[in-house]
């Protein structure tokens, strides 16, 4: 037996492996291979029928393959009976050592009936992994929305639970996010993101990462887009397809394409597909069915340019010109169906349906790296930043004041608890100050540092006079959030070590002297308003 002749697959649909020479099974999530055979230094391979409406066609090839250190096998697609659908002209399948890292195979070669590819040099380790395209594992997707979900502008949305899980489809989550800075002053813009509508085209999911990768950084651009929108971001749209290893559905109806029944017009007739009927629900509840744009990320098969496909009303945005600017390669399509049967119909602007302003959907080729995939993801959150007018944070201490405010009456938003520790308290106000403005405690006048001149400030006010009012602000020298400046105010600034911060400038000798003093100040001002008077009347 050759080290060739070790193979491991996962057999998608409870298919059989069939072997000409031993084979290793094991369970191998996304994989689609349905048999192969082993000829001296040839395989030959046929996938798991897993294209809509075609039960002897496949397009998602995703395999293990072990004792392959030193070998240079040459593989081969296509068969009587069970071929490979669509054109693999100039296509270059991936192969991994560790479902990290891919590389595209040497060599290329063929078209849709027969195929093959190989390597120039022999492989360098035991376990090898080949795929169609760069796979997207479904585990991918749970780390990212793991992290997102520590970040302060990240939180499930309204219909997903404190994990930003919807529901789940034989045990699969299905995810729901919202990514907004929650006290920006700007009117707010919905945006919906989603991806995974078909499980196998992974080029939409990398791209789909890209651009969550762009809104979600610490530039600019992620920062003025925060601020002028809501994102709701639904990043996993069929995980059951996905990892069955289908490309185009799932084995709810392994004979129907899952893109085409997002019929806004009913419920309940999703051609088997249960989290069509869960997601489309929750869509429109979160969204409240008003939307301004809506992009669903896809990748496809062949190996020529990327598309964008967007109606008449789509194509004269700011938006698209320039994305085609920046991306002159991206290849622009007319599509005004919002059918069923058309491109469109996922965002199918009717009565039921999220009746979005502006509705996308990009296709991205597989032959592309997954680096230049995220590349182009973040090309479109850039040309929605210049859509968008390229806007400012615009930073304010209404927002600090909201925020106290709503710790005072114990808001029951998610977004405002900005630690992630489910209680909305003065760590939030204090979390917000710090991280998200960049400034400190005491910063009265959002200069980013705390010195005389927020204190100055604070007692040109006269707030301090009196305290029953409780109608000191941020501004006004309410650094704990109870709507008063007294010596409290001072404590929590002197608590909080900001005169240690880097971003304090003091021309005074210490910002602690400063403290001491106002301290002092608030203390004899209060003292002389309730207890000289008192003595005076007495007097009299």
């Amino acid at each position: 037996m050759t080290r060739t002749a070790v193979f491991i697959c996962l057999l998608a649909a409870n298919a059989t492996c069939l072997r000409a020479q031993p084979a290793i099974l094991t369970d191998f999530p996304g994989a689609s291979l349905q048999n192969h055979a082993v000829s001296g230094n040839s395989i030959s391979l046929n996938g798991v029928a897993s294209w809509s409406e075609f039960d002897t066609s496949y397009r998602w090839v995703h395999f293990r393959a072990t004792g392959m250190d030193g070998q240079n096998p040459r593989f081969t697609l296509g068969s009587p009976g069970n071929t490979f659908l669509g054109d693999l002209t100039d296509h270059r399948f991936v192969y991994s050592y560790d479902q990290q890292t891919w590389w595209f195979f040497d060599v290329n070669e063929g078209n849709s009936a027969f195929f093959t590819f190989s390597n120039d040099q022999p492989f360098t380790q035991d376990e090898v992994y080949v795929a169609y395209s760069t796979p997207y594992s479904v585990a991918r997707t749970a780390e990212r929305v793991d992290q997102l979900l520590t970040d302060w502008f990240a939180v499930p949305s309204p219909s997903a639970n404190l994990q930003g899980v919807i529901d789940t489809i034989q045990g699969e989550p299905l995810w729901g996010l919202k990514i907004t800075n929650p006290l920006s002053i700007q009117p707010k813009q919905r945006i919906v993101i989603a991806t995974g509508n078909h499980s196998g085209e992974h080029g939409g999911m990398y791209a789909f990462e890209g651009f969550l990768n762009a809104i979600t950084s610490d530039t600019p651009l992620a920062q003025g887009l925060r601020d002028i929108a809501e994102f709701y971001v639904y990043p996993q749209l069929d995980p059951l397809g996905r990892n069955e290893g289908f490309y185009r559905g799932n084995s709810q109806n392994p004979a129907n394409d899952h893109n085409r029944f997002w019929n806004a017009l009913t419920t309940g007739v999703n051609g088997g597909f249960q989290e069509i009927d869960i997601l489309a629900a929750a869509m429109k509840s979160d969204t409240d069915s008003d939307v301004d744009f809506t992009f669903d990320f896809h990748g496809f098969f062949d190996s020529g340019p990327n598309y964008l496909y967007g109606d008449n009303r789509a194509s004269r945005t700011v938006f698209v010109q320039e994305l085609l600017r920046i991306e002159p390669d991206i290849e622009f399509t007319l599509d005004n169906r919002t059918t069923p049967a058309g491109i469109l119909e996922f965002w199918a602007k009717t009565p039921a349906g999220l009746n979005s302003t502006y509705s996308f959907t990009p296709e991205f080729s597989p032959n592309m790296t997954s680096d230049e995939l995220r590349q182009l993801g973040e090309s479109y959150a850039e040309a929605l930043f210049v859509h968008f007018g390229r806007p400012d944070v615009i930073y304010s201490t209404t927002q600090i004041d909201e925020l106290a405010a709503a710790v005072r009456t114990q808001d029951p938003r998610p977004e405002l608890d900005f630690n992630k520790d489910q209680h909305l308290d003065i760590a939030d106000t204090l979390f917000y100050v710090n991280q998200v403005l960049g400034t400190v405690v005491g910063d009265a006048n959002l200069d980013r540092r705390f010195d005389s001149s927020d204190l100055v400030q604070v007692f040109q006010a006269g707030v301090y006079e009196d305290a029953m009012t409780a109608n000191a602000l941020w501004s006004t020298g309410d650094w704990n959030g109870d709507a008063e400046f007294d010596s409290t105010d001072l404590v929590t600034v002197f608590q909080a070590n900001t005169f240690q911060s880097t971003v304090i400038s003091v021309p005074e000798p210490t910002a602690a002297s400063l403290i001491i003093a106002a301290i002092f100040m608030v203390s004899f001002a209060r003292l002389q308003r309730t207890i000289i008077p008192a003595i005076s009347i007495r007097d009299c």
